[in-house]
């Protein structure tokens, strides 16, 4: 399976101090002695993040410890509002921080480039607006120098293409082009399931008119 990172290309990395806040960097004070234990996005309150996988949300919310010690992925008031999509039991967990919002539940699939969540400047360990990604692979070892957590453009490999991305409830925000023919296909399959009239006549219902509606729809049509 193939990871992307939460947000589009054009979203930098932060400086903070003059430090780039890539994983690793800047060990000591709120980060372990590893460093960073995730990679920064410089960016509005309220930009778009998408799913870097298909996968579970298996948290969406903001945390009440500064120590962790109240879940099993040490996660603290310090991310503010968080959320994390758990790809499966051999894959890994990505983890996005200091949101501003959440668009899905605990306990949703979601599929990768799905909108799930905007920027925000959420809990104690933020200078300002950004996102907090981090990733924890398969059987983490919290005890790594980084809480379990590796580099990750060890998984992710691209970025979303925000014209193509899935909303939050799966559809998609880019409007496909449809070819004549499937219009066609999409058309006839409607009109075969329309209710006959009492002469065997097909009636103006609700699937009539959305046949009609599709033929009604030349822009989408190549």
């Amino acid at each position: 399976m193939s990871y992307s990172y939460p947000v589009t290309s054009d979203i930098p990395i932060s400086f903070v101090d003059g430090i780039l806040r890539t994983f690793g960097s800047a060990p000591g004070g709120v980060n372990p002695i590893g460093g960073h234990t995730g990679e920064d996005r410089a960016c509005p309150i309220g930009t778009p993040v998408y799913a870097p996988c298909d996968g579970y949300v298996v948290f969406e919310q903001f945390w009440d410890t500064l120590d962790g010690s109240d879940n099993p992925w040490l996660m603290t008031a310090g991310g503010g509002l968080t959320l994390g999509i758990d790809a499966g039991e051999t894959e890994p967990l990505f983890i996005m921080a200091h949101l501003s919002k959440t668009l899905v539940n605990k306990g949703q699939w979601v599929r990768k480039g799905q909108l799930v969540a905007l920027t925000g400047n959420t809990g104690r360990w933020t200078t300002g607006p950004h996102l907090h990604f981090e990733v924890m692979p398969p059987n983490w070892n919290l005890s790594n120098g980084t809480y379990g957590r590796v580099n990750p453009a060890i998984y992710c490999k691209g970025y979303p293409d925000a014209a193509g991305s899935i909303g939050p409830a799966g559809e998609i925000t880019q409007e496909d082009e449809l070819s004549a023919a499937d219009a066609d296909r999409i058309i006839a399959a409607i009109e075969n399931i329309a209710a006959p009239g009492v002469a065997g006549q097909r009636s103006a219902g609700p699937l009539y008119d959305l046949a009609e509606q599709v033929k009604a729809l030349p822009a989408i049509v190549k």
